[in-house]
């Protein structure tokens, strides 16, 4: 069992969110047991074995970042291109009108 101290913004919130569901079905989070500190105590089990409910959020949040910086990465590449594609038109350009002014 894990002690879950509530973090705005953290992975492992959002997991508790949701998985209280939503609408009709949405459970109260008022109705938590809460530890004397105000944690929460998780326990995430399957087929009777416990598991570490930190580890699965760690691996959903480092999933997400890397998604995050691949596409950031991606629409950084693609801007650079557009800035080379760019500075190399310039470039033609000017070489262009020095030829036509400096025959």
């Amino acid at each position: 069992m894990t002690n879950y101290k509530i973090k705005h913004g953290d992975m492992e919130l959002w997991l508790i969110l949701a998985a209280l569901g939503k609408g009709e079905q949405r459970k109260n989070p008022d109705d938590f047991t809460r530890n004397p500190d105000g944690s929460l105590p998780v326990k995430f089990e399957v087929g009777g074995v416990e598991l570490d409910f930190s580890n699965v959020a760690k691996r959903i949040e480092d999933s997400i970042d890397s998604l995050v910086m691949n596409k950031a990465q991606q629409l950084l590449n693609t801007k650079y291109s557009r800035l080379i594609n760019e500075i190399e038109d310039i470039q033609n350009r000017l070489e262009d009108q020095k030829a036509t002014l400096f025959k």
